[in-house]
């Protein structure tokens, strides 16, 4: 599930847990038809998304499986099959199926296509191959092998099949969870116009979070925010310059000492 699912469907289940929390004071609204569309789209999400999640690791699984057998089809029974024939089957009918180079096979199918090719190709030279010291049923592992990848290439495909199928159904379920709760917010502020606190938080319930960053709002919006004007700076005032004090002379005296 996407960041922003996740998100709207924390505010669904918020939302249930409002309805659930204040069905005394709710009355008939607690089980209407907005609150039942909304517990059952929370339901079916919480179904979709466990079907996504293991969609998406046997995908992984099944990719890492089909790599492992791609190689040991091309580097383990193609490759000692076409030495073989190099060696011994040079001008036999299909020769080239039995000495295609594997570094030319690059998806799963024409390694797929590529091994049943060899198959057929070797199946006379049987007993030359066993003579040449490869296992008595070399041909009938390289076959094997071929549909091993063959199968777990389409039970890769089926896997993402199933992970687009669980993706759209969550979509759609949020939307039905939505409507859900439009039809009770309706409701909830005719109901509930003088209560300010209530709807308060009914409002905080539904609301779907902001991105971590972002400034919340109403539902959908980011409020703006004004740019704070810096006030000018103020120079610092000049220090006035103290006058020199003038030393005052002491008056004489009318006597000398003696």
């Amino acid at each position: 599930m996407k960041q922003s699912e996740l998100r709207e469907f924390a505010a669904l289940k918020r939302s249930r847990a409002f309805v659930v929390t204040n069905a005394t004071k709710l009355g008939a609204l607690a089980t209407s038809d907005g609150s039942k569309q909304l517990d059952d789209a929370i339901a079916r999400i919480d179904t979709l998304t466990n079907d996504q999640a293991t969609a998406n690791l046997d995908m992984i699984g099944l990719a890492s499986r089909e790599e492992f057998l791609s190689k040991e089809i091309k580097n383990g029974h193609m490759n000692a099959i076409s030495d073989f024939a190099r060696a011994k089957l040079r001008g036999a009918p299909d020769f080239a199926a039995l000495v295609r180079p594997v570094s030319s096979l690059r998806t799963t199918a024409q390694v797929v296509t590529a091994a049943r090719a060899m198959a057929t190709a070797a199946a006379p030279h049987a007993d030359a191959l066993t003579a040449g010291g490869l296992p008595a049923d070399a041909i009938q592992q390289l076959s094997d092998a071929a549909t091993a990848l063959s199968t777990t290439a389409e039970d890769r495909q089926n896997a993402k099949v199933r992970r687009v199928a669980a993706t759209k159904g969550i979509g759609e379920q949020l939307k039905l969870g939505k409507e859900g709760v439009t039809m009770l917010n309706g409701v909830i502020r005719r109901q509930f116009l003088h209560d300010k606190e209530f709807l308060a938080g009914w409002d905080a319930a539904k609301r779907v979070q902001s991105k971590p960053g972002s400034v919340s709002g109403t539902v959908g919006t980011v409020v703006p925010t004004s740019p704070v004007a810096t006030p000018a700076a103020t120079p610092a005032a000049t220090p006035a310059t103290t006058p020199a004090t003038t030393p005052v002379a002491a008056p004489a005296t009318g006597h000398t000492a003696s």
